[in-house]
């Protein structure tokens, strides 16, 4: 059995958050779309801007330029904005004190049985196959128990032996579809 005692840090919450609202397999399309529209949004207002300021329309060599300049700066706002973006939902959180389960300590067992959470307002058992899920990150382990709920853990507050433990139970404890995952970079 494995017994873990922590508290999660806003820092894990922000991953956490970032992962399942942005980063996932799954939000691809979603990434695309929001991407593809920065830079639409970025290329038009430079071209009005240009067109403004110089009273006419360019030279032609001048559209390959514009190009490359709304590309460039288009994935640039982008990226820094969602980063942006997350950061203030975490610290909208943080701030609301309904939300302070989050940041309270919690005990987990895992073992052959399945997994036990308790924190002061919650006491879950969950057997094996109630994770839909498994998602390793650089920093964390990520057990859905649906589409936007998990179990975080921490990687920092495993010992080297228990991570070798948890992933022998987890490989012979997950259902093939939830243990089918790629190690998220984050």
């Amino acid at each position: 059995m494995i017994s873990l005692e922590y508290s999660l840090t806003k820092e894990d919450v922000f991953d956490f958050i970032y992962y399942n609202s942005w980063a996932a397999r799954e939000k691809k399309a979603y990434r695309v779309r929001y991407y593809l529209k920065i830079i639409l949004l970025v290329y038009v207002s430079s071209w009005v801007f240009i067109i403004l300021l110089r009273k006419g329309l360019p030279p032609a060599g001048f559209y390959l330029y514009m190009a490359v300049v709304g590309f460039i700066s288009g994935i640039l706002i982008g990226y820094l904005g969602v980063k942006r973006h997350y950061m203030k939902v975490i610290n909208k959180m943080i701030a609301n004190e309904d939300n302070a389960g989050y940041f309270s300590s919690r005990i987990i067992n895992l073992d052959e049985n399945g997994i036990n959470a308790r924190d002061k307002h919650t006491d879950l058992k969950l057997e094996w196959n109630a994770i839909k899920k498994l998602v390793e990150s650089e920093k964390h382990y990520y057990l859905f128990i649906s589409g936007d709920q998990a179990i975080v853990i921490p990687k920092k507050v495993l010992k080297p032996e228990e991570i070798n433990e948890l992933a022998i139970l987890f490989e012979r404890k997950l259902s093939l579809k939830a243990s089918l995952h790629a190690i998220y970079k984050s």
